[in-house]
C-alpha cells in the first residue's frame, strides 16, 4: 500500500494518509459500523491529511492513536551531535502533538507510537541515546490533553482497548487495564539535558562479524536503493551522491564514493567518510560487519539506531523501506510453496 489507497478487509475499510517524511510512512484510519481508529504510528503530520479532516465530509474519529516523539533534537542521534537548546526542542514536538490534537479532532486521544527504546545488541551502552532523543513522552502528552480539555488515556502493551457507539474504554485482555505505572515506564526515556553524547566510533559501534568483501556489500546496498524516494530523488535533482566509510574487521577504514543514479561504487582511499566528502555528497559512517547484518537481517534490529552516524538517510531509505519489511514474508512464502 502507498499513502492514499484504501483498502476494504471483509467489514472494515483501511483508508491511508500520507506522513510528512521522505519515505512511503502513512497513518491509517481502520472504519466499521461500530467505529472509526486512526492510527498515526510515527508519521509527521501532512497537510493533505490536515485539509482531509477540515472537510465538510471529514471522516468521524471515535480514537486517534498520535504520535508524541516524531520531533527529535537535531543531529544528536544521526550526527552524534551534543544536545543543545533542549527547551526549544520540546517546545516544537509540544506544538506538533498540538497540531495533530487540532487537526484531528477524535473524542479520544492516545498519545503513543513510543514502545521502543534503544537496547545494547552489543557491548556498549546505548542509553544515552534514550536521555537525548525524547523531549516530550507520553506521560506528559495526557497531562497536556487534560490541560486542553480533551480526553485521553495511554495504552501499553498487551491491553485491549474496545471502541463502540462512539465510546472508549480499556477493558479486561492479556494485561489489566491498571497494570502499567506509566510515569516510571517513561521514565527512562525521558529528556536529560546532562547527558552526554558520545562520539560516534565505528571500531565500537559495530555489530557481528565481517564475511563479505565491503565493495560487494555497497554495491547490493545500490541495488537495494533503486526504486527507493532517496533514488527518485536522486535521478530528478542528478545528485543524490554519497560518502560511505566502512570500519573493517581488519582494522582498515576505507571510504566510497555511492553513485545511484550511474549505479556506481568507486574506492576513494583511507579514513572516515567525512574526510573524503568535497562538496554536495552526503556522508554515512558505520562497520562493515554492521552493513552486513543490515543486509542479512528480517527487521531493523534494536539498537541500529547507535549503528552509525550520517547527515544523510541513504540507509534509512533502504532499511526503512516497506519492500526491506515484506521480504522475509515473501521468503516464508516461497518455501511453503516449494514444501
Amino acid at each position: 500500500m502507498t499513502p492514499g489507497d484504501t483498502v476494504t478487509l471483509g467489514g472494515a475499510t483501511l483508508r491511508t494518509f500520507p506522513s510528512a517524511v521522505s519515505f512511503p510512512e502513512m497513518s491509517v484510519l481502520v472504519e466499521t459500523a461500530e467505529a472509526a481508529v486512526m492510527v498515526c504510528g510515527d508519521a509527521l503530520l501532512h497537510e493533505e491529511t490536515v485539509e482531509a479532516f477540515r472537510r465538510e465530509d471529514a471522516p468521524r474519529l471515535d480514537v486517534v492513536l498520535v504520535p508524541t516523539h516524531s520531533i527529535s533534537p537535531p543531529g544528536v542521534l544521526t550526527e552524534r551531535r551534543p544536545l543543545t537548546d533542549p527547551q526549544g526542542v520540546r517546545a516544537r514536538a509540544v506544538a506538533n502533538f498540538d497540531r495533530y490534537v487540532d487537526s484531528l479532532p477524535a473524542r479520544l486521544t492516545v498519545p503513543s507510537s513510543f514502545g521502543w527504546r534503544v537496547s545494547g545488541d552489543t557491548d556498549r551502552d546505548y542509553d544515552w541515546c534514550n536521555r537525548t532523543m525524547f523531549p516530550f513522552t507520553p506521560a506528559e502528552a495526557l497531562e497536556r490533553l487534560a490541560e486542553r480539555g480533551r480526553d485521553g488515556l495511554l495504552w501499553g502493551p498487551g491491553q485491549v482497548l474496545s471502541v463502540a457507539d462512539g465510546k472508549a474504554a480499556l477493558v479486561d485482555g492479556p494485561v489489566a487495564p491498571d497494570a502499567y505505572d506509566f510515569d516510571e515506564v517513561y521514565a527512562a526515556v525521558r529528556l536529560d539535558p546532562d547527558t552526554p553524547v558520545p562520539p560516534f566510533d565505528a571500531s565500537l559501534d559495530r555489530y557481528g562479524k565481517q564475511s563479505r568483501p565491503a565493495e560487494e556489500m555497497l554495491r547490493e546496498l545500490l541495488d537495494l536503493l533503486v526504486a527507493t524516494d532517496y533514488w527518485y530523488r536522486a535521478l530528478d535533482d542528478g545528485a543524490g551522491r554519497h560518502v560511505v566509510s566502512l570500519y573493517e574487521d581488519t582494522g582498515e577504514e576505507t571510504s566510497y564514493l555511492l553513485d545511484p543514479v550511474a549505479g556506481r561504487v568507486t574506492a576513494l582511499g583511507a579514513g572516515p567518510a567525512r574526510d573524503h566528502v568535497t562538496g554536495a555528497e552526503g556522508w554515512t559512517e558505520t562497520a562493515a560487519s554492521t552493513l552486513e547484518a543490515l543486509l542479512g537481517a528480517d527487521l531493523l534490529f534494536g539498537s541500529s539506531f547507535g549503528l552509525w552516524a550520517s547527515d544523510g538517510v541513504l540507509l534509512s531509505a533502504v532499511f526503512h523501506h516497506p519492500s526491506f519489511y515484506t521480504r522475509h514474508v515473501e521468503r516464508e512464502l516461497r518455501e511453503a510453496s516449494r514444501a
